[in-house]
């Protein structure tokens, strides 16, 4: 009676150990399936365009940003652009016209898959 009793102890504490141990083995190999594919993908992403890198900036600093496509480098896995903003100054209070100068705010980093912007302060 007590050789019965303990092997039924033994068998509802040994079953749920494998259930656990098994679905520990499977949730592993399912973890490399999935790495194995998300690389697939990374190779397949297509980079931002040089006109979305002009939406970032104008995003982040407004419409009074001079960049154009032809100022935008590649390097690496980077878009890199020297950022220009307009400053529109009144030359003169009663005058009606107005005088336009650029100030660069530094060089700029876009990651060209995920769109991150990086300023000259964060490298």
């Amino acid at each position: 009676m007590k050789k019965t009793l303990i092997a039924i102890i033994a068998t509802i504490i040994i079953i749920p150990i494998g259930f656990i141990g098994i679905s520990k083995l499977k949730n592993q190999e399912d973890g490399i399936d999935k790495n194995m594919d998300i690389e697939n993908i990374a190779e397949n992403v297509n980079p931002i365009s040089k006109e979305n890198v002009i939406n970032i900036l104008k995003a982040e600093y407004g419409d009074l940003i001079h960049v154009t496509e032809d100022e935008i480098k590649t390097i690496g896995d980077k878009y890199v652009v020297d950022v220009n903003l307009e400053n529109l100054e009144d030359e003169d209070e009663h005058s009606s016209h107005e005088h336009s100068d650029e100030n660069n705010i530094g060089t700029h980093m876009i990651n060209m898959y995920t769109g991150e912007l990086i300023k000259p302060d964060q490298w």
